[in-house]
């Protein structure tokens, strides 16, 4: 990837260029992050409508037909500071067209307004009750995106310490799992990944943890 391709990218995420002169403000990035996202191709197919779970907002998604049973309860990405139900729509419906299983797709709350453990305790809210609906745990899986995988790990040991059943899998796509970023990666791959940096990490981290 190019340089110029990497701030392009940067561009369109709402990050700060090396050419910018200030920082965006986090509902520039926001607002930034939620455009690029909508540009992301949604499958047809399905039906989407609003919901709650869990005392938040959410969105449930249908295969038009060939429907199966269980239920998928999607965590979205966005480094639990950014992000929507609606800004994964085309991993949540993608996910339900190829295995005909509705998905709720949690609007959980975002740091800094609602720092850790706010977004673990949405996620155990919601699925406490599907729970409480009679719906069985053999036919709940977990599945997320980036912060959101990292949310499906999180809920788990958070709905085990409190003795609940534990869903039947966990699907996670690039789940963000290492919360001290001590891996190699994020040395190695300095100055090539346009999105993930030891900075950005840092300020996410910090604004989390509250």
């Amino acid at each position: 990837m190019s340089r110029k391709q990497r701030e392009d990218i940067k561009n369109k995420l709402g990050l700060p260029t090396i050419a910018a002169s200030a920082d965006r403000t986090l509902e520039q990035i926001r607002a930034g992050f939620a455009a690029f996202m909508k540009t992301m191709h949604i499958p047809l197919g399905t039906q989407i409508s609003s919901t709650t779970l869990g005392e938040r907002k959410a969105l449930l998604v249908e295969k038009k037909q060939d429907k199966r049973d269980g239920i998928i309860l999607y965590f979205h990405g966005g480094s639990f500071l950014m992000g929507s139900p609606e800004t994964a729509m085309s991993l949540t419906a993608s996910l339900v067209l190829r295995t005909g299983i509705k998905a709720i797709s949690l609007d959980y709350r975002l740091a800094p307004e609602h720092p850790f453990p706010a977004a673990i305790e949405d996620g155990t809210a919601a699925y406490r009750e599907l729970l409480k609906q009679g719906i069985s745990p053999e036919s709940i899986v977990f599945a997320g995106d980036s912060a959101g995988g990292g949310l499906c790990i999180t809920t788990c040991l958070k709905a085990r310490s409190e003795q609940l059943p534990l869903p039947a899998a966990i699907v996670t796509f690039s789940a963000g799992l290492d919360a001290t970023r001590t891996g190699a990666s994020i040395d190695t791959k300095h100055g090539i990944d346009p999105y993930f940096t030891r900075e950005g990490f840092r300020s996410s981290g910090s604004m989390y943890l509250g």
